[in-house]
């Protein structure tokens, strides 16, 4: 994660914001739906075959359908091209 892109530092991202991506239950900086997200994340990279109804009720309370939708594409194509560069676990 060494990028930083421009719009996002605008946007208030640190280097604080960064590291706490390491550990999102722990971190203070980020809102429960960042939280709920991430964890769905690294749930669906680690074991997506895990993923149940209870992790979309989860999402559910933070975002809508079309909201939904775009994390699970977005989370799906970040882990297809994780694995296409070999960094997959």
């Amino acid at each position: 994660m060494a990028i930083r892109y421009p719009d996002a530092i605008e946007a208030g991202l640190d280097e604080t914001l960064v590291c706490s991506l390491d550990r999102p239950q722990e971190a203070h900086d980020l809102t429960d739906a960042e939280r709920t997200a991430l964890a769905f994340a690294d749930k669906f990279v680690i074991d997506h075959q895990s993923i149940g109804h209870g992790d979309y009720e989860a999402l559910r309370v933070h975002f809508n359908e079309p909201q939904l939708v775009e994390l699970d594409w977005s989370v799906q194509c970040a882990s297809a091209l994780g694995d296409w560069l070999g960094l997959g676990t």
